[in-house]
């Protein structure tokens, strides 16, 4: 999947000008269910069927109904590009973008693989009505007030 479809989707969020950061709370290692990204896949736009509905935000970490292209242009990208295993050490931080394909098998191992996601978006491309869903997603979910100072004590 790619985090630019839902959050054009759901969050309307207008062009994949955005990108994540993941905080590795744990050693990540293909053994415990590291991120696999396609490389180079941010670079085309495979648009996914659906439209999200009730709630779907509640559910889709856990399986992904809505927001994913079809098997068949992830197996003609992955054969193409590749797939790779973004393993390193807790505290390593992976920048990627928006529109990178990527996933995580579960973690079937005793060892954990804690992340922090952290999502920035330009103030230029601010979240508007969803483009594909039946409602906006939780604020806390998708924050679309714009901060203008940050409180400070002396």
């Amino acid at each position: 999947m790619c985090d630019f479809e839902t959050w054009h989707a759901e969050d309307g969020m207008p062009k994949p000008r955005s990108l994540s950061a993941v905080i590795f709370l744990d050693k990540n290692a293909e053994h415990n269910g590291a991120l696999m990204v396609i490389p180079g896949s941010h670079k085309s736009f495979l648009r996914c069927s659906g439209r999200q509905k009730n709630a779907n935000w509640e559910k889709s970490l856990q399986s992904q109904v809505y927001g994913t292209p079809s098997e068949d242009h992830i197996r003609q990208l992955a054969e193409k590009q590749g797939i790779k295993h973004c393993v390193g050490e807790a505290g390593d931080v992976l920048f990627f973008d928006s529109n990178l394909l990527h996933a995580s098998s579960g973690n079937r191992s005793p060892f954990s693989r804690r992340n922090l996601f952290v999502a920035f978006n330009s103030w230029t491309n601010r979240l508007q009505a969803p483009f594909y869903a039946e409602e906006k997603r939780p604020e806390h979910v998708a924050h679309r007030e714009r901060i203008t100072r940050c409180d400070r004590t002396p």
